[in-house]
């Protein structure tokens, strides 16, 4: 591997992570951007929307779980629409993306559990 082929390597990487971070928002633009911090539609919660208790948890704990299936499906693509340098593109973006949906999943699964350990007692809503 001679210096071309590493600065190739090295300039394909940026590129796919400009363009990743370019087209991803923060959590907390997506978390907040259809609310007015004033004005929560009834029922609705900022970070989750309407999901509550076990809906919350079963969602949370399905997409943490199915997280890491997010990178063989993003190397796929990628392999598709590129050819042999999706290979490295989807790696690094189908990885990307695994993270961000295990971090989420995470987050409402922790949000479904203190629901249903803080839920009144009486039973499910």
């Amino acid at each position: 591997m001679n210096l071309r082929h590493l600065s190739l390597c090295v300039s394909l990487v940026a590129a796919v992570l400009a363009a990743e971070s370019a087209c991803a928002e923060s959590p907390m633009t997506i978390a907040g951007r259809p609310y007015n911090w004033r004005v929560i539609p009834p029922g609705e919660r900022m970070i989750v929307g309407t999901q509550r208790d076990r809906e919350l948890l079963i969602n949370g704990v399905t997409s943490t779980v199915t997280s890491p299936a997010t990178i063989g499906m993003q190397v796929q693509h990628e392999v598709q629409t590129y050819g042999p340098l999706g290979l490295l593109s989807g790696l690094v973006r189908g990885s990307v993306k695994a993270v961000r949906q295990a971090v989420e999943g995470a987050g409402h699964t922790t949000i479904g559990v203190l629901d249903i350990a803080t839920m009144p007692m009486g039973g499910w809503d």
